[in-house]
């Protein structure tokens, strides 16, 4: 869906969309795999849940 947006031509607004979901899905990736913030930040949230 995004490489079809990007092949389809010079239209620079889908371009941008795709990069920034590209970058997000980076980031978010980044922050699942390596965030001990998020861990700790999720099992507080689930201590207070308990």
């Amino acid at each position: 869906m995004q490489v079809s947006a990007l092949r389809s031509g010079p239209n620079l607004c889908c371009q941008q969309r795709a990069w920034n979901q590209a970058v997000s899905n980076q980031f978010i990736s980044r922050l699942l795999l390596g965030g001990t913030h998020f861990h700790y930040v999720a099992n507080k949230l689930i201590q207070k849940l308990k």
